[in-house]
């Protein structure tokens, strides 16, 4: 169904998500397990930063839920100059 993740960049981490059409299906579960994931890894990564693309609505619901905010859209961001959001986590008082 999904399957998340984090990726250590050094000064920041990236999370990221994978998962197939099904994922939504699993929102009852899979929330509450990542909410809390996230906040234990935002305790030891106070920046986390990605990107998502601008049509990929089921995974910026998820980080939307997740406390994450879109900080800028990239019209044509990355090989295939698509679009896509930046989007952040700051824990504060760290």
């Amino acid at each position: 169904m999904g399957m998340f993740g984090l990726s250590d960049c050094g000064i920041f981490a990236s999370p990221w998500l994978l998962g197939s059409h099904k994922l939504p299906e699993t929102k009852k579960v899979m929330l509450p397990v990542s909410a809390k994931w996230v906040e234990e890894k935002n305790d030891q990564h106070p920046l986390l930063l990605n990107y998502v693309h601008a049509e990929n609505t089921v995974s910026m619901r998820w980080l939307k839920a997740l406390g994450f905010q879109f900080i800028k859209l990239e019209k044509e961001y990355g090989v295939g100059k698509q679009p896509f959001y930046q989007f952040v986590r700051i824990k504060e008082n760290v």
